[in-house]
């Protein structure tokens, strides 16, 4: 065998595996964005300015359309945290508090079309500074909470509301996570603006709640973040299961490349030197093949002749647990 139709066999195997039927395969991801003081005005323009960028990019087609997923549901939490002293006329008259500071809703996207109107919604979206209430963001984006505050023209945030996570959005995937992306340490509800242990420790602590409950925790630290603390909010040491992964960008000018890099690790797309052209040459094999997928019940069906059983095995490259639906 000459060793340059070595791509090419790798290509045919991976399209093999794509056009394999398949089980509605989901991916749910929380998308928790620090918009905290410490983020310059002109970087938050950079970090929210990558998660448009990503989503209205062809989403579908270069995350989702190649990966073992046959869809995701996705919604975004930024969160900051403080106290607000209300007014009037001047006087004080009472204080409100908040953490998670705006939310965008859980959106299914099965289509470059849905992606980019999910990428729309970070157009413009305020800032709202303040303290890291990491432990707060993370319990809201699993479990639901209270988003903004009552006057948000004071807060510089949403009106308040109640918001679900990703136990009780509505949806059932096969694979849920939380993806954060910082550029610090948490800060309150102990420390009043600054890092401290017993927030750190409520932060790891809502990150093994969410693992306790099957949820994978991914991060992107940006600066000078300490990876100790990082490494302990994913999972990786100390470990445990399931386990998540960090990466790091120098700037926010590197952001937008590392969250690529993230999303395309967090839907499983396949990235190897030596397929780039094999793969290109195959680009519409691939929408073929998820077009036929979509024609097809599953592998549980071959008694009935739709499949042969032959076409349902396993290539090795990666076997799914399948069984769970989505429900909306």
């Amino acid at each position: 065998m000459h060793i340059r139709t070595l791509p090419v066999l790798a290509a045919a195997t991976i399209l093999g595996t794509l056009c394999r039927p398949a089980n509605a395969d989901t991916l749910e991801l929380a998308l928790v964005i620090d918009g905290s003081s410490s983020i310059a005005p002109a970087d938050w323009t950079l970090q929210i300015g990558a998660y448009q960028s990503i989503f209205q990019d062809a989403f579908y087609t270069n995350f989702i359309a190649p990966s073992p997923w046959d869809d995701i549901v996705v919604g975004a939490f930024v969160f900051s945290g403080g106290t607000i002293t209300i007014t009037s006329g001047g006087v004080p008259i009472g204080t409100e508090t908040f953490a998670v500071a705006s939310h965008l809703a859980w959106t299914h996207i099965d289509s470059d079309e849905d992606a980019f109107a999910f990428g729309a919604g970070f157009a413009g979206l305020p800032q709202p500074g303040g303290q890291t209430n990491t432990s707060a963001a993370l319990s809201v984006a699993m479990n639901g909470g209270e988003v903004g505050c009552i006057n948000p023209a004071i807060c510089n945030v949403s009106p308040k509301s109640t918001r679900p996570g990703l136990l009780d959005n509505g949806f059932t995937g096969d694979k849920l996570v939380i993806d954060i992306s910082t550029d610090g340490v948490p800060t309150l509800p102990n420390g009043a603006g600054t890092p401290n242990a017993a927030d750190r420790a409520l932060a790891i602590a809502a990150a093994n709640a969410a693992r306790a409950s099957g949820i994978t925790i991914n991060a992107i630290g940006v600066g000078n973040l300490d990876a100790t603390f990082l490494a302990a909010l994913v999972g990786t040491d100390p470990a445990a299961e399931p386990a998540g992964f960090f990466l790091t960008a120098g700037n926010f000018n590197e952001f937008e490349a590392a969250l690529r890099e993230k999303v395309g690790r967090e839907t499983m797309v396949p990235v190897t030197p030596a397929l780039p052209l094999a793969l290109t040459a195959f680009g519409a094999v691939f929408a073929w093949c998820r077009r036929r997928r979509a024609e097809h019940t599953s592998c549980a069906d071959t008694s009935a002749g739709h499949y042969p059983a032959s076409a349902c095995a396993s290539s090795g490259l990666m076997v799914l647990a399948h069984g769970a639906t989505r429900s909306s």
